[in-house]
């Protein structure tokens, strides 16, 4: 009789506070004196519904991370209709692309194309050594300037990782590997959540529970990514309420907030502005051009952003201030997108653990965001949850530019010096 093992539970954890937008001199609204949402986000945050057991269409994969980024988060929005949503592309490339390490055949072709590339080891690597440029010892508006990322890897003491897994694990991911006891669940889980606790500084203070782990649990791998900033330039709070059109055409009264300057872009399906942080990384809000019901595949991102340019003399833009959770389960999108194969035996996860073959059972995602005039914070857990199978298996005059999203829009946390997506999320609401 064929035994299915728990074997091992991929938990990906990227946190992110941003702030800061460009340049200009534009004459915007001054902040009230005080106001007690700085850094604390604006209210309790809204928690939307998971995807679990929801029915996709088939979609075809591309060779484009970027295009399945946006395909995933349109499932996830599609999946929770009504609600803001976010994902976060880095957190599950990473711990995709750490499983991957372990991967052969079909299942390591399927990962490579998702990811679009053959060597993902190589851009972890880039990315565990860029996203250090981004820390700085000094403080803004309450923020300090950090992108700090960590992997682990928590190894059942009842079997050995593959030599080569590990030395890849440790060489381009940085990731330590720590003896634990799954047998113990409780034990267990408190040392992977202090583990996330630490390293995202208390922004997600536990990603497992006993009811994840069971007495064959073998694996765990774990990856944090923290990000806090404070904008370059302080947005500022309109005190007076205005419209937040739904798609449906009713309104929200809102206070927004505002601010001026930094790159436009504009593509045939949107247009769309970027704000720096003090560290670097760009807060790209855009803007579909046609109203109604929109996708971000549809936005096509990747013409979008390299539309980037300065042809104008002033641009302005504002938005809403957010504050919101997503969590699903992302299973049913990813077999839906054509990679089932990773979800059963045969998967061909054969070189993570010494006689150990393993395939998901479970992708879930969770992510957090806040942001209002004087940052943003934003926050992501991927888990993947592995099984282990049987042995067998210019112009002269002055041009002014305006995005205002004051309607549904989308948006990016965008490093662009790594040319990497951290959050990709959509806003239906304001409030």
């Amino acid at each position: 009789m064929k035994k299915k093992i728990l074997a091992g539970l991929l938990i990906l954890a990227s946190m992110a506070t941003m702030a800061g937008c460009g340049n200009g001199n534009m004459q915007i609204l001054t902040p009230p004196e005080e106001d007690p949402t700085h850094n604390t986000g604006t209210s309790e945050p809204a928690i939307t519904g998971g995807v679990s057991g929801y029915e996709f269409q088939e979609r075809q994969m591309s060779a484009n991370n970027t295009i399945n980024s946006a395909i995933i988060t349109d499932m996830i929005a599609e999946a929770n209709a009504g609600a803001n949503v976010m994902y976060s592309p880095t957190s599950l490339n990473l711990a995709l692309g750490l499983a991957g390490e372990g991967a052969s055949g079909e299942g390591r072709e399927l990962i490579n194309t998702f990811l679009g590339t053959d060597n993902y080891a190589d851009r972890a690597q880039q990315l565990m050594n860029g996203f250090a440029d981004y820390n700085f010892e000094d403080e803004y508006e309450g923020y300090s300037c950090k992108l700090e990322v960590a992997n682990a890897l928590w190894v059942d003491k009842r079997i050995k990782l593959n030599k080569e897994f590990e030395s890849v694990a440790s060489a381009k991911y940085q990731a330590k590997a720590g003896e634990v006891d799954f047998s113990d669940a409780q034990n267990a889980c408190d040392k992977i959540n202090k583990w996330a606790n630490d390293n995202t500084h208390g922004l997600i203070p536990a990603i497992v529970d006993p009811s994840v782990i069971n007495p064959d649990t073998r694996l765990c791998i774990t990856n944090s990514l923290y990000f806090e900033s404070a904008w370059s330039e302080e947005w500022s709070l309109n005190p007076n309420e205005a419209d937040f059109t739904l798609f449906d055409g009713s309104t929200q009264q809102i206070n927004y907030i505002s601010s001026e300057g930094g790159a436009y872009y504009e593509n045939e399906y949107a247009t769309a502005f970027s704000c720096s942080y003090i560290n670097g990384i760009k807060f790209i809000g855009i803007l579909p051009k046609a109203e109604g019901e929109f996708t971000l595949e549809g936005l096509d991102i990747d013409s979008l952003l390299a539309s980037k340019n300065y042809n104008h003399d002033e641009l302005y833009y504002k938005m809403p201030r957010l504050n919101f959770e997503t969590s699903n389960s992302l299973n049913d999108a990813f077999k839906a997108i054509g990679m089932g194969k990773l979800f059963g035996e045969g998967a061909g996860f054969d070189g993570i653990a010494q006689d150990d073959n393993l395939f998901i059972s479970s992708i879930i995602q969770k992510t957090k965001l806040e942001l209002d005039q004087y940052g943003t914070k934003a926050a992501a857990v991927t888990a993947i949850m592995m099984d282990c199978e049987t042995a067998t298996m210019i112009e002269e005059d002055p041009i002014v530019r305006r995005v205002y999203l004051d309607r549904p829009f989308a948006f990016l946390i965008y490093d662009e010096e790594n040319a990497e997506i951290l959050f990709m999320g959509k806003v239906v609401t304001a409030l």
